[in-house]
């Protein structure tokens, strides 16, 4: 898989790759939780 990645970006141009970069690392969310010292960490992460 990684080498079919890297194939496909050695096509392209610097101005593509930086395109591409752009909209993947600003369209990338996140979701912050707080977790208070009363919920068990362990569960929280396995559901």
């Amino acid at each position: 898989m990684q080498k079919f990645f890297i194939n496909q970006l050695d096509k392209l141009t610097l101005e593509e790759i930086e395109i591409i970069f752009t909209k993947v690392t600003e369209n990338v969310l996140f979701n912050l939780y707080t977790i208070s010292n009363d919920i068990d960490v362990f569960v929280t992460l396995k559901q």
